[in-house]
């Protein structure tokens, strides 16, 4: 399961996150950090089995916490499989195969940059 965590400014400084893994003791995968002067955002990826108890504990340190549910959308029609965005993915989430490109949906971390490289914006969000 991929889960979306952000932190208020007062949080930036100190090791919450850290606090939460050694506290449950459940390992996570960090797919994405941002850092900025107000917020930080991580997208983590953790077994579904755990993820009830780690976010309770992410929580409890003040860090909102919420699953992912969108996904990358493919409108076929508009997409000339030219490979444009495929190299810009930063976890592998796009392949072409066969060369037809696809999108690997369980792969994705929603970075987006698919879709601002799209030139003929056959990619969107697809809201759960």
């Amino acid at each position: 399961m991929k889960i979306s965590l952000k932190y208020p400014r007062n949080l930036l400084t100190k090791p919450v996150l850290s606090n939460a893994i050694l506290k449950t003791k459940i390992n996570i995968n960090i797919l994405q950090a941002k850092v900025a002067d107000s917020v930080g955002e991580y997208t983590i990826e953790i077994d579904d089995k755990d993820a009830a108890k780690f976010v309770d504990a992410i929580r409890k340190e003040g860090v909102m916490a919420e699953e992912l549910k969108d996904s990358i959308n493919l409108e076929r029609e508009k997409c000339i499989d030219c490979g444009a965005c495929v190299s810009l993915c930063p976890v592998g989430a796009l392949v072409m195969k066969n060369f037809e490109f696809g999108v690997e949906e369980e792969k994705c971390i929603l970075c987006g940059r698919c879709i601002n490289s799209c030139p003929f914006k056959a990619l969107s969000i697809k809201k759960a």
